[in-house]
């Protein structure tokens, strides 16, 4: 179950409520993330049903609102528009910051690339700040995978990813997903 808890500037408070498919405990609470191409251990997440994960096409702004989890999600809306996601697809877009072309967050998730022989997640300042970090979130599965060693913050140029790369999406409703990036959206493999 979801639950989402609502504030708003008046001081109204609201709650909602959703179902969300079950997930494997070892998905939402992973020992570690395996490296690509290896054998899954025990407690490590599950590879079955990868999500495809895309790029967006257009750079967005850093702001405190991709920095803070708010309601104003016009930004993360539209990438999922122009990467024509729909609510059911098994698919997250990922977005790039103007400043620099580097990777920010998915629009729902956190995203976790190989990069020499580790896991590694953008970087996030503690406090908003235009000069500092990636401008994403700093969600509870990526601290969560940062306090257990699991990854280790690291910038992301877009432009490194590779068609067809493996990578792990999170967020503290889904957990661990694996998927894999793809230029082509109609492209399969």
């Amino acid at each position: 179950m979801r639950v989402k808890v609502l504030l708003n500037s008046e001081g109204h408070l609201s709650c909602e409520a959703s179902t969300v498919p079950a997930v494997p405990l070892e998905n939402l609470f992973p020992e570690r993330l395996p490296a690509p191409g290896s054998s899954k251990q025990a407690g490590e997440p599950s590879e079955e049903s990868p999500v495809e994960v895309l790029i967006d096409t257009t750079e967005t702004p850093q702001s405190e609102y991709t920095h803070y989890k708010t309601t104003k999600r016009a930004m993360y809306d539209t990438a999922r528009d122009r990467a024509g996601i729909a609510p059911a697809d098994r698919k997250e877009v990922l977005l790039v910051n103007s400043k620099d072309g580097n990777i920010m967050e998915g629009s729902l998730t956190t995203p976790f690339f190989w990069r020499n022989d580790r896991w590694v997640t953008p970087p996030v300042s503690a406090k908003y700040s235009p000069e500092n970090g990636s401008g994403g979130q700093d969600g509870t599965s990526r601290r969560w995978a940062l306090e257990r060693g699991l990854a280790v913050e690291e910038e992301v140029k877009a432009d490194s990813i590779a068609d067809g790369e493996p990578c792990w999406v999170s967020n503290g409703v889904r957990g661990f997903t694996f998927g894999r990036v793809r230029f082509d959206p109609a492209k399969t493999s």
